[in-house]
C-alpha cells in the first residue's frame, strides 16, 4: 500500500485539478497491522481502519480482529494513530498512540466481545466514522517519556514521509535564510536595496507564503504532533542555513 504521507502530498500538488472534478469517495483501508495475543492464547490483530475524510485527514480508529474478520474491539476515533508494540507472538502486545491528543489506547481483553463483521478477505467493510461503537480499550495520558518513545518511533517508522517533509521545510526555509546572511553581513544593518533587489524581496517572500499555506491545508490532510513539527522545521531550517551559508572569500596573496 502507498504510504499515507506520499498519497496526501499527492493530492496536495493536484488540488487545483481535483477541485473542479466531482468528489468520489473512496474504501475503508487499514495501514498498520500487528498481530497481537487474544483471549485463550489466540492470535488476533490489531490494525489501524481508516475511513475517508474527503477534503480533510481520514479518521482513524485501531480495531482489532478475530480470524473470522470479526470485530473485537474498537478505540475511539482520531485522525493520528499509530501503532507500538513489544513482546513475542503469543505474548505480543501493542497500543495505539494519538500523537496530536498525547493519549495511549490499549487494550484491554476483559472488555473484547464480537459485535459484527468487519471484513471479508482481509478487506473491511465498514467505515470507522459510520455508527461503530467504541469499547475493548483503556484510555491513558501519555507521559513526556512515552510522547518521545511514541514520536521517535513513528519517525523511524516512516523515513520516506519523514525526509519529504524536511525537504520541504529545507526549501521553504532556503527562501528566506539568504537574506538572514546577508542582513548578518551587513553588520545587521538595513541597506538601500535598488528597485530589482527589492522586488526580489517580496518575490521571495510571496513564495514563502504560498508554501506555508500549501503546508497548512497538507497538515489538515494528514496532520502530526507539534514535537513532528518542529523537529522537521528545526532541520530544515539547519540544512538551509548551511546550503546558503555564503563562502568566505580567499585573500589574496
Amino acid at each position: 500500500m502507498v504510504n499515507p504521507m506520499i498519497r496526501r502530498l499527492v493530492y496536495l500538488f493536484l488540488l487545483f485539478l481535483i477541485s473542479t472534478t466531482p468528489v468520489i469517495a473512496h474504501s475503508p483501508y487499514y495501514t498498520q497491522t500487528e498481530s497481537i495475543g487474544g483471549l485463550n492464547n489466540q492470535i488476533v490483530v490489531m490494525k489501524l481502519l481508516h475511513g475517508d475524510g474527503i477534503f480533510f485527514a481520514d479518521p482513524i480508529r485501531a480495531v482489532i480482529v478475530d480470524e473470522d474478520g470479526m470485530l473485537l474491539a474498537a478505540s475511539p476515533m482520531s485522525t493520528t494513530l499509530f501503532l507500538s508494540c513489544k513482546g513475542g507472538e503469543v505474548s505480543r502486545e501493542c497500543v495505539a498512540y494519538d500523537e496530536l491528543r498525547g493519549l495511549i489506547y490499549q487494550p484491554t481483553k476483559s472488555l473484547w466481545k464480537t459485535t459484527e463483521l468487519l471484513e471479508k478477505n482481509g478487506k473491511p467493510e465498514t467505515y470507522p466514522e459510520y455508527r461503530m461503537e467504541e469499547y475493548g480499550f483503556t484510555k491513558y495520558e501519555a507521559s513526556f517519556t512515552d510522547v518521545m518513545k511514541y514520536e521517535a518511533q513513528s519517525i523511524m517508522a516512516s523515513p520516506i514521509s519523514t525526509a519529504i517533509l524536511v525537504v520541504w521545510w529545507t526549501v521553504i526555509w532556503s527562501l528566506v535564510t539568504p537574506l538572514f546572511w546577508r542582513f548578518k553581513g551587513s553588520g545587521w544593518r538595513i541597506r538601500n536595496a535598488s528597485a530589482f533587489a527589492a522586488l526580489l524581496i517580496v518575490l521571495r517572500l510571496v513564495c514563502v507564503a504560498a508554501l506555508v499555506l500549501a503546508t497548512a491545508y497538507g497538515w489538515l490532510l494528514d496532520p502530526y504532533s507539534l514535537y513532528f513539527f518542529i523537529f522537521v522545521v528545526l532541520f530544515g531550517a539547519t540544512v538551509a542555513l548551511m546550503l546558503t551559508k555564503p563562502k568566505e572569500s580567499r585573500k589574496l596573496s
